[in-house]
């Protein structure tokens, strides 16, 4: 099953800081992902998140808003995905 990752962010550094250690740890993982930043003001709004900066989207469906997407949690994300299942 392939996932789809998606950073959603206005602070380009900080996203692309997370979207390296994402990248990092699907590798890692040996998880089959696909890994997109979103910089449109627009699709925040229409996804709820604008004023809950980073969000975290994982198949269509928000798992993270206003929470920093730091190394230990995204890999918790990962070991979750594992523990369910997710693995190619």
């Amino acid at each position: 099953m392939d996932l789809l990752f998606r950073i959603l962010d206005l602070d380009v550094e900080r996203q692309k800081r997370s979207e390296r250690i994402l990248r990092k740890l699907v590798k890692a993982y040996g998880l089959e992902a696909t890994v997109y930043l979103v910089h449109d003001f627009l699709e925040f709004g229409r996804l709820g998140v604008a004023d809950k900066l980073p969000a975290l989207e994982l198949n269509g469906s928000i798992i993270s808003t206003g929470r920093n997407l730091s190394e230990p949690f995204l890999e918790e994300i990962c070991r979750r995905l594992i523990s369910s299942g997710k693995k190619c």
